[in-house]
């Protein structure tokens, strides 16, 4: 029972940590530039517009050393998310709606091999996938909302706690696992 707690907290750990990075990417796509002369330093401000819709794509590959009941654990972990976003409002603060509507992940640790992808559904052949499919299906269709600065700092984020309860819920309701997802989202 301690390893299956392990596991669902560092995959819980990465899949927030990874929803998380992927709010700080939103700049590049709605990012303007002005500058004076050559050689003086380039400022950058969102210039997104109310009602635009956008998507993004990412695939990362952790690889993960940690140490797990007393002994080295190596994680290989290939993840994917496809993610949609509506600019709610704009100007000096920018509003985003932002909604995953897929996710993957291919997790190799201990001589175990974990898949899921929400395209396919949930293997409940496979107990430890399903598991682990279980934790991140319910953040699909989830809708996070978040606020920027005009200089692209993240100011707020709401939704966050919504989705970590169901995670939580989706393993069994753990208070402890709940508390540390939650903590995690608070780093």
């Amino acid at each position: 029972m301690e390893f299956r707690h392990q596991l669902l907290r560092l995959t819980g750990i990465v899949v927030i940590s990874l929803l998380l990075f992927s709010c700080g990417e939103e700049g590049e796509k709605g990012a303007s530039k002005s500058s004076g002369d050559s050689g003086d330093a380039l400022k950058l401000e969102l210039n997104l517009k109310e009602g635009e819709h956008f998507a993004q794509a990412m695939d990362i590959d952790f690889d993960i050393n940690t140490e797990m009941m007393g002994q080295k654990v190596e994680m290989d972990m290939d993840m994917g998310m496809e993610i949609d976003y509506d600019v709610v409002s704009s100007g000096e603060e920018t509003k985003l709606d932002m909604t995953t509507t897929r996710i993957s992940t291919d997790m190799s640790m201990m001589g175990m091999n974990l898949k899921y992808d929400s395209k396919e559904g949930i293997d409940e052949n496979d107990p430890m996938s399903a598991m682990i499919g279980k934790i991140m299906e319910v953040m699909i269709g989830e809708k996070l909302t978040m606020t920027f600065s005009k200089d692209a700092r993240m100011l707020g984020m709401e939704g966050m706690e919504a989705i970590i309860e169901k995670m939580a819920e989706a393993v069994g309701g753990n208070e402890e696992m709940l508390d540390q997802f939650k903590g995690s989202v608070n780093q």
